[in-house]
């Protein structure tokens, strides 16, 4: 292979035309056309630059019985110096790609190298599965006990190369894709620039003139005549569509929360003279609602592919973020003067639901715990009644029921009326005369009585004692429970173990061995059990 031609070659190679490598050794762009023809040959310091350019050695570039361009090139796969640079040329060159890519381009380019990964995935799954099956099981007479440590050294070695292979794979796809494609709209640019250059210069006659490079363009990636992928283009307008209709969610859900802040605006600005509270949230519902309207208009265009300048929306939603904070510091300023108070003692009543008792039944007060046991021998056998102390325009008594051990255990606690509009107005009324009540339950949770004759107390409490250790102390009317603990302690080693707390019995699967086991405590006896598979 002459000169001219391993020059041509190493040129096109490493992305440079002939006005660049003409800049490069400082001649002309017709002293390299020469050159590549083989009319000329270039002098021996020019000769020693290019051999430095291309990282080959000048005997290689000058013999002619140097055939084949990777014998010239042999040196530069073996230069570790130079795998770095190409690395860092490709890195290089991927961000000047992305950095003039538009936005729709650069989001299609991920979804694409994002569906190739997640099929390299599926397929790396399938192979570091089957393969390492497949030869276990050939050589399963020879393995005896170290199958699965032979299976697992195979599998990871499978899903290791596989991995290097994804690499290597998506790298090459990713160049064949957008890199090759991008140097050629870059080089066709070039060609174009310094065509304009050389006739500027004709046309320049007495008076000086010039010719500046306009800015960049932002390019599409990739146009309908290069779509060598089409299966990945209509995987990304699917990926695309789904996130359209994501997007499309979270704007009817801002619309709703629009419209509630609409409401919070007029409702706060018609009380805004009575407290600072009222006055900030005015500004932050105004500052809310703008950042909304402005975010609205960015999803609409961005599902609408309408394309809209980013200056404006950035600075309206900055100045909403603004004046929403400045009402957030005025409504605080206003929490200053604010009394913290309960419910009035007038509107806190006794309410009670009634229950019937049931075989292996308890009741347990959810959030305390402690509870207060009336014995009244005037009620009904099994009559059951369940008071607490609350405010019932805010809170009522429910119960859940937990079948666990075999047991019915009745769950009890006060849960919100969902009176809302005048749980609102008492609010209103409050923050008026700078108040704020406490509205949890916490103030009435540990009212709560238990009232049964003595013969259904005596039932349900000994099917509580098998599940909890307590502490009981007398009183006039029957007595107090507190300190409830627990009083079961489970260690099933996935044997399924399943203990009824109702006849006292352990229950395991034929493989497994079980074990149960009751310690003394100074409240009574915790019961602790286990079952584990059997070493028989």
């Amino acid at each position: 292979m002459r000169f001219g031609d391993k020059l041509i070659k190493l040129r096109k190679k490493n992305g440079l035309s002939q006005e660049d490598l003409a800049n490069k050794l400082n001649v002309s762009r017709q002293s390299v056309s020469k050159w590549e023809s083989n009319n000329t040959y270039p002098e021996t310091d020019k000769i020693v630059q290019i051999c430095n350019i291309f990282n080959c050695s000048m005997d290689d570039l000058i013999n002619d019985k140097v055939t084949d361009i990777e014998e010239v090139e042999r040196k530069e796969k073996n230069n570790l110096n130079i795998a770095l640079d190409s690395l860092l040329e490709f890195i290089t060159k991927t961000i000047n790609m992305l950095s003039r890519m538009k936005f729709s381009s650069i989001l299609k380019c991920f979804i694409e190298q994002v569906i190739i990964v997640l099929l390299l995935a599926f397929i790396g799954m399938i192979i570091s599965s089957i393969i390492p099956n497949v030869i276990c099981k050939t050589l399963n007479f020879i393995l005896s006990g170290r199958y699965y440590t032979v299976y697992n050294v195979i599998k990871g070695l499978c899903q290791t190369i596989w991995l290097i292979i994804s690499i290597i794979a998506i790298i090459h796809i990713f160049k064949l894709r957008y890199l090759n494609y991008y140097d050629e709209i870059v080089e066709k640019e070039k060609n174009v620039f310094s065509r304009k250059v050389k006739e500027n210069k004709k046309e320049e006659t007495n008076t000086t003139t010039s010719f500046e490079r306009k800015d960049e363009e932002k390019i599409i990636l990739r146009d309908p005549n290069h779509e060598p992928f089409a299966f990945l283009s209509l995987l990304s307008k699917i990926v695309i569509f789904f996130v359209k209709i994501t997007i499309a969610f979270i704007g009817l859900f801002l619309v709703f929360t629009l419209t509630l802040s609409l409401i919070s605006l007029v409702i706060s600005l018609s009380l805004s003279l009575h407290s600072l509270i009222f006055a900030g949230a005015t500004l932050t519902s105004l500052g809310i609602i703008i950042a909304h309207i402005i975010v609205l208009i960015l999803i609409v265009n961005f599902i609408i592919n309408k394309k809209i300048t980013a200056e404006i929306p950035i600075t309206i939603l900055l100045v909403a973020i603004t004046i929403a904070g400045i009402g957030l510091g005025i409504g605080l300023l206003g929490f200053k003067n604010i009394d913290f108070i309960g419910f009035d003692e007038k509107s806190i009543k006794e309410n009670e639901i009634d229950l019937t008792y049931k075989d292996n039944m308890l009741i347990m007060n959810t959030w305390e715990h402690n509870y207060e046991i009336i014995i009244d021998n005037n009620m009904s056998l099994n009559d059951i009644k369940v008071r607490y102390k609350y405010n019932p325009d805010y809170y009522k008594i429910s119960y859940s029921v937990d079948y666990s051990y075999d047991m019915r255990e009745y769950d009890t606690y006060l849960t919100s009326t969902n009176n809302f509009p005048k749980q609102f107005k008492t609010l209103l009324d409050d923050l008026k005369k700078n108040t704020i009540r406490d509205y949890s339950t916490s103030e009435f949770n540990n009212s709560m009585k238990l009232i049964a004759n003595e013969e259904t107390i005596n039932k349900l409490m000994t099917n509580f004692s098998k599940l909890y250790l307590f502490e009981q102390e007398k009183t006039e009317t029957g007595y107090k429970i507190s300190n409830v603990e627990f009083r079961l302690e489970e260690d099933d080693q996935g044997c399924s173990a399943y203990y009824s707390a109702a006849t006292d019995t352990l229950t395991c699967p034929s493989w497994c061995e079980g074990k149960k086991e009751k310690i003394d405590t100074s409240k009574g006896q915790i019961i602790k059990f286990y079952c584990a598979t059997s070493n028989d």
